[in-house]
């Protein structure tokens, strides 16, 4: 990244999958390591949300923020809870008011909703609830495969950061193959693909080329790996596309933690 004067538009531009592949490789880094800045990460991510549901999101920003920004499962499931409760918050708003001018308002009552720190303080801990039941409920329809079988992984690019949110691959000692998915709203007529494998270190471990999109869906470029080389951590996969000039174009990047 060029300059650090205007963190809030860069970390805009990242969200709506506008930025450079040099920007996004330093907002992926920093936010990773610095608890400050990925704290400024989710002001925007929430800020984002707000603005579309209120119908003040940009016309050139609306295309990115349904296709790109609402790939990633958790923040589809953070919009739709805001949604609901800003429709709660208004019913109770509603309800509230006076029947009448001289009629005598009954004692006020301490509410969750009326008090702006709590309201949020349970808005966000329910969205890490709705997170915790999903990923829950996936472990257990989607439990260790059987000996020498392919364990499938279907990734989406965007901001996960921490057990709250990024994506956690269990891999035993039975699994012989992880079959990374990586998807992305914006593959196009590539040639080719290549996929690069980095820990959060940034060291290399793993890089393929000639890689081929999905034959059924088309959405989503198959990066297989070898299991033994998926020890527990923290990684990232940068995906590039072989254009017609045969040079590789930055397309998306990944990130994920493997567990025992």
């Amino acid at each position: 990244m060029k300059s650090e004067t205007q963190p809030y538009e860069k970390i805009r531009e990242y969200l709506l999958g506008k930025a450079s592949s040099e920007d996004s490789a330093f907002v992926e880094e920093r936010f990773l390591g610095d608890e400050e800045f990925y704290q400024q990460l989710l002001v925007v991510e929430d800020e984002l949300i707000d603005q579309y549901l209120a119908g003040l999101l940009p016309d050139e920003e609306k295309e990115p923020f349904e296709t790109y920004f609402l790939a990633a499962p958790e923040r589809r499931e953070k919009l739709r809870f805001t949604r609901n409760l800003k429709k709660y918050v208004k019913r109770a708003e509603v309800d509230s008011k006076p029947v009448a001018q001289f009629v005598t308002p009954p004692p006020k009552r301490f509410s969750f909703w009326s008090n702006p720190i709590l309201s949020y303080s349970l808005a966000a801990a329910a969205v890490v609830l709705v997170a915790f039941v999903s990923f829950t409920t996936y472990q257990r329809w989607n439990g260790p495969p059987h000996a020498g079988q392919t364990l499938a992984v279907e990734l989406v690019p965007g901001v996960t950061r921490g057990d709250e949110g990024l994506k956690q691959i269990s891999v035993t000692a039975d699994t012989a193959t992880v079959e990374l998915q990586l998807r992305a709203a914006n593959i196009s007529a590539y040639q080719t693909y290549r996929g690069v494998l980095k820990t959060a270190g940034g060291d290399e471990i793993s890089r393929q080329e000639n890689l081929r999109t999905d034959s059924a869906t088309r959405d989503r470029v198959i990066y297989p790996l070898p299991a033994t080389l998926l020890k527990p951590g923290i990684y990232s996969v940068k995906l590039s596309g072989l254009n017609q000039q045969n040079e590789y174009e930055d397309i998306a990047r990944y990130n994920f933690r493997v567990t025992q």
